[in-house]
């Protein structure tokens, strides 16, 4: 996926998804997708997103999430200040 540059906001109404991976799609300008609606996620994968600056606010909202990964990430250079809020959160693997 490494063409892909768009993700639909459609993504918004997958209020059941469990795992949402991003790997290789180094051309992605930024998550449209309002995040927060995806209550049931459990494990959140960024890997080799180029372009990732910071995290999105809303990531705190997901008190499911349990594993975030964040992978070759170059331009990130924040995390989330609410981290603490990822009760759930028991796997944060960096690289």
């Amino acid at each position: 996926f490494s063409k892909l540059t768009m993700l639909s906001n459609k993504l918004d109404y997958v209020t059941f998804l469990q795992i949402f991976n991003l790997a290789n799609c180094s051309n992605l300008k930024s998550l449209l997708i309002s995040i927060e609606n995806l209550l049931a996620l459990t494990i959140l994968a960024l890997e080799s997103y180029k372009s990732l600056r910071s995290l999105p606010n809303e990531l705190s909202i997901l008190t499911s999430l349990s594993t975030l990964v964040i992978k070759e990430c170059a331009m990130l250079t924040s995390l989330l200040n609410e981290l603490d809020n990822l009760t759930s959160l028991t796997t944060l693997n960096m690289r």
